[in-house]
């Protein structure tokens, strides 16, 4: 009972819960938007927060396979501004893929995670939080695409039927 061990079993060696807790593979990546307008958000990176002034974009596209494209698409690219010794900035882009992006904005939730670069059967997609906390998964999906930068942040779902959806739309 609870958990203990009756004493004639062995005991399994099982791993830390430290251990278990980790952030494996490419990480994670978290995106809060506050405000839609005037755009208000923060991020992290592995538990590291992002700094807004120094990201230039944040985009997400998936694509299923068509004709002209077979493999379909899988990218998600973070593009920042990092200092220079001199005073100045280079703008610099960094694939985000393998990783679980994570989204949240006016109420509503978006989980994009690929397993591996560049490989459309890897790719999961949640939206919602539900009570128990999973989430809605998606399927039907032909397309997925998410842009943040500047004042910008759009994110819309294309289903196989053709139909495009905006996920976070402003509401009144």
């Amino acid at each position: 009972m609870f958990g203990r061990a009756k004493s004639a079993e062995p005991v399994e060696q099982r791993p830390s819960a430290v251990d278990r807790a980790r952030i494996l593979g490419g990480g994670l990546v978290q995106v809060v938007v506050s405000r839609l307008s005037p755009l208000t958000w923060h991020g992290f990176l592995n538990d590291k927060p992002l700094d807004p002034s120094r990201v230039r974009g944040l985009y997400i596209g998936v694509e299923a396979p068509t004709t002209d494209q077979p493999d379909g698409l899988v990218t998600a690219v973070l593009t920042h501004a990092v200092p220079a010794v001199d005073g100045s900035e280079t703008i610099q882009q960094r694939a985000l893929f393998p990783c679980v992006i994570e989204i949240v904005a006016a109420g509503r939730r978006l989980v994009v995670a690929a397993s591996q670069a560049d490989a459309i059967g890897s790719v999961w997609v949640e939206l919602g939080l539900k009570p128990d906390g999973s989430g809605h998964a998606v399927s039907g999906l032909q397309a997925l695409r998410v842009v943040l930068e500047d004042e910008v942040f759009e994110a819309s779902l294309t289903w196989t039927d053709g139909a495009v959806e905006s996920l976070f739309e402003q509401v009144a």
